[in-house]
C-alpha cells in the first residue's frame, strides 16, 4: 500500500517523556546512544549517509536571513533550531508573539507580531504583517530570505550551492524575482472543495525569495486574499506571487530526487506511489499537489536535499549530532 503523508500523526510525535530544553542529557548524548534514542534509526542514518553536505559553502556566499514562525509554548522547537542547523545562517530571526527569553539569552532576534489571533489557522496574517516589517528592517542587507517553521532541519550548505548555481543565477539575473523551494501546483487538486488554487513552494521545508522578489511581494501581499484566514500561508503566498509573475522554480535533482521535503527523514526510506492514482488525485494533497513524475522510496531524496520538516526538538538535536559529530556511525 502507498504511504501516505499523516501530518497528524507527525505533529503528535511526542518522546517518551517531557522535553526539557534545561536538561542537558537530553540534547549532550554520546553517539554511541543515538541508535537507541532515535525512532527509525536507520531511516535516519541512511539519509545521513546518502545527503552529503556541500564542502564548498562558506558563511555570507551568499548573505541569507532566516525566518522562522513560532510562538508561545514552542520554545523547544524554536531552542533546537537555533542551537543547531539554525547556526549556517547568516541571520536568524524569529517572528513570534512574545519574547523568547532562552533565545535572546543566546543572541537571536526575535520580531514581535502582535495579533488578536496567533493561531496556526491565522497564519496568512502573520505572513503579511511579518514580510513587510522584515523588509523595512532588513532591506538591502541580504541576497535571500529563507521562510522555515520551527519544526524544519535544514542542511544550509546544500542550500548555498543550489543559490550559488548556474541555474538560479541564471533567473536572479533577469530581475523578475526568484521563488525556491519544493514547487507544488494545486490548480489541478480535485478536492471536494472544488476551488481551484495556484502554483506555489510548500511551506514546511521552507521557501527562498531573492531580494527582489521580497521587496516586490511586501509592496504587493497587503491585496493579496484580502480578509481570509487561514493555515494555507504557503499556498496564499504562492497565489500572491502568480499575481506578479514571480512563478516557483523547480528544485528537483537531475534523476528528480526532490532538495526539499515537507516530512522528516524517514519519507526518504518509506514514500511509494498509490496504486489507485485517481482516488489519490481526489483525496491526497500531497500526491496531487506533486510535481509529476514522482520518485518514490531512496529515490525520493536527492543527494543533495536542503531540507525536511516535522521533526520534533529532540530529533533536530540527535539528527545533527548524528550528522556532523558521529562520523563513526555514518561509514
Amino acid at each position: 500500500e502507498a504511504v501516505k503523508p499523516d501530518t497528524e500523526a507527525y505533529e503528535n510525535q511526542r518522546w517518551n517523556h517531557l522535553f526539557d530544553m534545561s536538561n542537558k542529557d537530553l540534547i549532550d548524548v554520546p553517539c554511541s546512544s543515538l541508535p537507541s534514542i532515535i525512532p527509525r534509526y536507520e531511516a535516519y542514518r541512511w539519509t545521513a549517509r546518502h545527503v552529503r553536505e556541500w564542502s564548498g559553502a562558506q558563511m555570507g556566499k551568499p548573505r541569507i536571513l532566516c525566518w522562522a514562525f513560532t510562538r508561545t509554548g514552542f520554545e523547544d522547537r524554536a531552542f533546537a533550531l537555533q542551537q543547531t542547523w539554525g547556526r549556517g545562517c547568516d541571520k536568524l530571526l524569529f517572528v513570534s508573539n512574545e519574547v523568547m527569553p532562552i533565545l535572546e539569552q543566546n543572541g537571536v532576534q526575535t520580531m514581535l507580531v502582535e495579533l488578536a489571533d496567533d493561531s496556526h489557522d491565522n497564519l496568512w496574517e502573520k505572513m503579511q504583517v511579518s514580510l513587510r516589517a522584515i523588509y523595512a528592517h532588513f532591506k538591502g542587507q541580504f541576497d535571500w530570505y529563507y521562510k522555515v517553521d520551527d519544526d524544519t532541519f535544514a542542511v544550509m550548505a546544500n542550500l548555498r550551492k543550489l543559490l550559488l548555481s548556474p541555474e538560479i543565477q541564471a533567473e536572479k539575473d533577469k530581475r523578475k524575482g526568484v521563488y525556491v523551494g519544493r514547487s507544488m501546483d494545486s490548480t489541478f487538486y480535485m478536492g471536494t472543495s472544488g476551488s481551484k488554487g495556484c502554483k506555489f513552494n510548500v511551506g514546511g521545508s521552507g521557501y527562498v525569495m531573492d531580494e527582489i522578489a521580497f521587496e516586490r511581494l511586501s509592496g504587493h501581499i497587503l491585496n493579496c486574499s484580502k480578509g481570509v484566514r487561514s493555515s494555507a500561508d504557503d499556498m496564499l503566498i504562492g497565489c500572491c506571487a502568480t499575481e506578479l509573475g514571480i512563478l516557483p522554480y523547480d528544485t528537483r535533482g537531475p534523476n528528480g530526487g526532490e532538495r526539499f521535503h515537507p516530512f522528516d527523514p524517514q519519507f526518504c526510506n518509506d514514500y511509494k506511489l498509490p496504486r489507485d492514482k485517481e482516488k489519490a488525485m481526489r483525496e491526497d494533497w500531497f500526491y496531487s499537489y506533486s510535481l509529476k513524475p514522482i520518485r518514490e522510496l531512496h529515490d525520493h531524496c536527492a543527494p543533495d536535499t536542503v531540507a525536511f520538516h516535522h521533526l520534533p526538538p529532540h530529533y533536530v538535536h540527535h539528527l545533527h549530532k548524528l550528522w556532523y559529530q558521529c562520523p563513526e556511525l555514518l561509514r
